[in-house]
């Protein structure tokens, strides 16, 4: 009995010392592959005395956790910043219960912990020198950006949060006062925003953050820009850059050292995107870490996650539009075959095989969307990592630019049904034509539907009500 138990014991020690060198190795591998990954980035431009910086954060902590460096560099070179802050994290039912100790919270107890972290972004930015008059909170629902992009667009669906019981923004110093929950209403705030401002450079979420609302604050912030350019023809596009918050077990490794570089994910290093690094001195990275201190309804659940920001660098994409290239009528046959596609370089890339749910679903996994047009049609090819499925719905969401009144409209597809459109989630048939064969599925699309000189574009899967994958939106221009 005893040798037994003696031979257990060895048993169990011998796995936790294999796991404990396992995770030893881990993360010396993760270390080498982000210095690696590091290296090769390019430096973020020095700013300029003409330089104005706009900083775009989903919530309240997303500027420091991204953005101290670029804001302490902003303000010592002498340039304005602004920071405007989308929703006041105020849906966090785990930090209100954390914080109130409220396992049933009510709607007055995520609005203070809404009031608590606009305080703390305050005393954040004013720390590093921003003039509290250039902090400027919108109140829109925090876990509800998503649903107003694609769903609750216009005025007359407004959304209302589950949390704060309200389709308007229930915070006395919002932007717009009472601000209605919809698209519209928060577009029109960006763009007004943007066209008093002028800034030259706009830091905002990256547009593959898996967060819905850091992806869906990136599709407003374009949208904003383009519109501005649109309907301002003295307008000057500022350089867009957006930040990654929310990627997996990213930033690798998880963990507070200070002295280690900040690198993209390998997955999203390759897939097209224009990364830089900024150097900040150890100095810089000491204030940085204090900085995410100060966010305290959040640093004590997830300091170790908020810690792993403060590194030697901080991390940027320069976001630029594709322009679709321009084919002969008749070039592309909707049979499903890819020979007239050969040499079209894919304008949306994405990563496979990052989920569980993924690998089994091949089907749904999204790999790649290449589109080419004429003078009459969109050409939209689809490639999917395994064979087309009719198990799979297949969505094309697209936001005509400058925005329709209704919004995104959607291109659904199960395969052998007719292709079905809808605006704000209204559904109705339409004449697009697809075909598929293999991994691959096209489709034609009037531009006509589109209506405007350019159009952001992503692709969803479903399975059932479950969503499979989404790849990040594009801007795609749809003219020379």
């Amino acid at each position: 009995m005893l040798q037994g138990l003696a031979l257990l014991l060895i048993i169990c020690l011998f796995l936790l010392a294999a796991v404990t060198a396992y995770q030893s190795w881990h993360r010396q591998r993760l270390i080498y592959l982000a210095q690696r990954i590091y290296l090769k980035l390019s430096n973020l431009p020095n700013f300029s005395n003409s330089d104005r910086i706009l900083i775009i954060a989903p919530h309240s902590d997303d500027e420091g956790l991204c953005c101290t460096g670029i804001i302490h560099r902003a303000v010592s070179t002498g340039c304005p910043v602004k920071i405007v802050v989308i929703t006041n994290g105020d849906g966090f039912r785990y930090g209100v219960d954390y914080n109130y100790h409220k396992p049933l919270p009510k709607q007055s107890d995520y609005i203070k912990f809404g009031c608590q972290r606009q305080a703390e972004t305050r005393t954040a930015m004013v720390r590093l020198g921003v003039k509290e008059q250039n902090i400027i909170f919108l109140g829109y629902p925090d876990r509800g950006i998503a649903s107003l992009w694609q769903r609750n667009w216009d005025y007359g669906n407004p959304y209302l949060s589950p949390y704060t019981r309200t389709s308007r923004s229930p915070y006395k110093d919002s932007y717009t006062s009472r601000a209605v929950y919809c698209g519209q209403s928060l577009l029109k705030d960006l763009s007004s925003i943007m066209h008093d401002y002028r800034p030259t450079r706009i830091f905002t979420s990256h547009p593959g953050d898996q967060h819905p609302d850091h992806w869906a604050t990136c599709c407003f912030t374009l949208s904003a820009i383009e519109n501005e350019g649109l309907e301002r023809p003295y307008f000057k596009a500022p350089l867009l850059y957006s930040y990654l918050t929310h990627w997996h077990r990213w930033p690798d490794p998880r963990m507070i050292a200070l002295s280690l570089p900040l690198a993209p994910p390998w997955q999203l290093a390759d897939l097209g995107y224009i990364w830089h690094r900024m150097d900040i001195s150890s100095g810089v990275v000491q204030i940085k870490l204090r900085i995410i201190d100060t966010y305290k309804s959040q640093v004590n659940m997830f300091r170790t996650y908020m810690g792993s920001f403060a590194r030697k660098n901080e991390l940027f994409c320069l976001y630029l539009a594709r322009v679709v290239p321009l084919v002969d009528v008749d070039h592309i046959k909707i049979d499903g075959q890819v020979n007239d596609w050969l040499f079209s370089e894919p304008l949306i890339l994405d990563t496979v095989n990052d989920s569980l749910w993924r690998d089994i679903e091949g089907s749904g996994d999204v790999v790649s969307v290449t589109a080419l047009r004429d003078e009459k049609h969109l050409y939209l090819l689809l490639r999917m990592r395994k064979q087309i499925s009719t198990q799979i719905d297949y969505r094309i969401n697209m936001m005509p630019l400058p925005t329709h009144p209704s919004g995104l409209i959607g291109v659904s597809i199960h395969p052998g049904k007719p292709a079905e459109i809808s605006n704000s989630g209204t559904p109705s048939e339409t004449g697009i034509k697809y075909a598929w064969d293999n991994n691959y599925l096209e489709m034609k699309v009037p531009l006509q539907m589109i209506g405007g000189p350019s159009v952001m574009l992503d692709c969803e899967t479903f399975r059932g009500r479950f969503t499979v994958d989404r790849s990040a939106y594009r801007d795609l221009y749809l003219t020379d």
